[in-house]
């Protein structure tokens, strides 16, 4: 929806795949798939506060992000500077060689180890309460070679509520966090 850039970098010989986001959205009333919202605010600055949080929590799930404003000499076709110079946005690494829940259960793919992937699960339920991620859908779950739950695409959250999204949602939390 939001048009996300992939992206390769390079630096130095290392190469990695990122994704470019330049969402900035505000609608008074939204009409969602999931019914009306109010002062809907879709940004790509959520994405990066949601991984700070991550980060202040001790949690890795969310790829990191950085805020990203392109210069000319980023690119070496000009086109595609003249079409990212003035946008504002985020930088985030690419989770390599990973599927979505989607795919994971389209497939029939069973996780490995069932109990270590409730908690993950858990975890995310617990993140998404707190930074009132709206949007967690099968697509922003993104599962890791080794079977590690990434949390993606927190644009939606950050809500301005006191109270928890969906508190049925946790049933356990882990004790350190």
């Amino acid at each position: 929806i939001a048009k996300p850039r992939q992206m390769l970098l390079e630096k130095d010989g290392f190469r990695m795949h990122a994704i470019f986001r330049y969402v900035e959205d505000f609608k008074r009333r939204w009409d969602s798939p999931r019914g009306p919202k109010l002062n809907f605010h879709d940004s790509c600055d959520y994405e990066y506060a949601a991984y700070r949080f991550s980060r202040i929590l001790g949690l890795d799930r969310v790829p990191p992000v950085v805020p990203r404003k392109f210069k000319k000499e980023d690119f070496a076709e000009k086109k595609l500077y003249s079409q990212l110079s003035k946008r504002d946005g985020t930088l985030q690494a690419w989770v390599e060689n990973a599927m979505t829940e989607r795919d994971r259960r389209a497939r029939k793919v069973n996780p490995p180890n069932i109990l270590r992937w409730v908690q993950q699960v858990q975890l995310m339920h617990i993140f998404d309460n707190l930074i009132f991620n709206e949007d967690r859908t099968q697509e922003n779950m993104l599962i890791g070679p080794d079977w590690k739950l990434w949390f993606i695409d927190s644009t939606r959250a950050f809500r301005p509520y006191r109270d928890l999204r969906a508190p049925e949602d946790i049933e356990r939390c882990d004790r350190r966090l």
